[in-house]
């Protein structure tokens, strides 16, 4: 069945035009007298060139309308055919992007990272490539054989990025150290508080001050022949220890007022380049506020990142004191507890605050420990130190 089109003909006599159309084999339908004169109807597509004929014979004016059904869904395709074919062509693209590595991350990596992406480049492992070249089993089997001392890989795939991640281990054993002869000395300053030795000399005793690095315990013993013989030294050496945390905040500062205007631009952003980036807003001074999305999720390495800059004014501003003061000693504090690891592990703390040179508010906190600190020396440390 053909494609169907609505037309519409006027003129004097229109049942003689549709006894003609019926005579001609051209069949109509969705008749539909609007006044007596004028008269709509569909009929298919290759009936229109008859019916048009009919109507120049006749003296009547027939005007071809809009197709109907599929005849008007191709038509609308007929003319976006450029937008079709693009569209086509994107699904195409997307759908081959989503076969490719296109970037590579490694993960605890530390000191062997730029070795290892060398390595990587070796094995012809760069991007892009496609993902069905990569054996995961492979990749991971000849890394670990590279890096003995690495305890071993994890590869993977987030997306069309190849993760590889560097568990480390230590390769010195559990026991190493513990048997060899060495002195227990003190990791950091503080006043001992209790001493337990179980091998070795004790040098300190409770209320000594200590150094970082001073012997607490030397690593010999006297025999039952009377005879000094090295020993590794054990034991525990319980001190109190201080930490501080300084924090600085201005008393005279500068605050931006917004003025009301504001510059929109959005830029399309992929590991190689970005698209329809604006330039820079002229604005003296600006805040601006950034958000992306990804465009395709995890597939397709493109991200939209609209920025919203908004002009301000800078104008000097004083702080109130109090404010100031107490927000510098929470944030003082806060500091300390994430260096000792929370409030459970401070035996007590407390907050000192000055001003410097009539502008800068520094508040310390200071927290008290009891901490062990007691650390074996190494025998290359033994070394230097004879």
């Amino acid at each position: 069945m053909g494609f169907r089109r609505r037309f519409t003909v006027e003129g004097l006599n229109l049942e003689r035009f549709m006894q003609a159309a019926a005579q001609a084999g051209a069949q109509l339908t969705n008749v539909r007298r609007e006044s007596g004169r004028r008269l709509t109807a569909v009929t298919e597509e290759r009936a229109m060139l008859t019916l048009a004929t009919l109507a120049d014979e006749g003296g009547w004016l027939l005007t071809p309308g809009e197709r109907i059904g599929a005849g008007r869904a191709a038509e609308a395709l007929h003319r976006r055919c450029f937008a079709v074919t693009g569209m086509f062509l994107i699904v195409i693209l997307c759908f081959a992007a989503s076969g490719m590595c296109w970037q590579i991350e490694l993960i605890d990596a530390d000191s062997y990272e730029a070795d290892l992406r060398a390595a990587l480049a070796d094995m012809g492992i760069r991007a892009p490539r496609p993902r069905s070249g990569i054996d995961l089993v492979a990749l991971q089997d000849a890394l670990e054989w590279r890096y003995p001392e690495v305890a071993w890989f994890e590869c993977g795939w987030r997306g069309v990025t190849l993760t590889v991640r560097a568990v480390q281990g230590n390769v010195k054993s559990a026991k190493e150290g513990e048997t060899a002869p060495c002195n227990v000395v003190a990791s950091q300053d503080g006043v001992v508080q209790q001493i337990v030795t179980r091998a070795g000399t004790p040098h300190v005793k409770p209320g000594d001050t200590v150094r970082a690095g001073q012997v607490l315990i030397e690593g010999v013993e006297r025999t039952s022949s009377g005879e000094m013989k090295p020993v590794a030294a054990r034991g525990s050496v319980y001190a109190r220890v201080w930490v501080e945390a300084a924090v600085k905040t201005p008393l005279h500062g500068t605050e931006t007022n917004p003025t009301g205007n504001e510059r929109t631009r959005t830029t399309v952003i992929c590991p190689w380049f970005s698209l329809w980036r604006a330039g820079e807003a002229d604005f003296a001074n600006q805040d601006v506020h950034a958000r992306e999305m990804p465009l395709g999720g995890l597939f397709i390495p493109f991200v939209i990142r609209t920025e919203t800059m908004i002009e301000t004014d800078l104008r000097s501003a004083e702080r109130d004191f109090k404010s100031a003061l107490e927000e510098n000693e929470r944030a003082a504090v806060q500091k300390l507890l994430q260096i000792t690891a929370g409030r459970d592990s401070l035996v007590d703390n407390w907050v000192n605050w000055s001003i410097i040179e009539d502008e800068i508010l520094l508040s310390v906190a200071t927290g008290e420990m009891l901490v062990d600190i007691a650390q074996q020396e190494r025998s290359s440390d033994m070394a230097a130190s004879d």
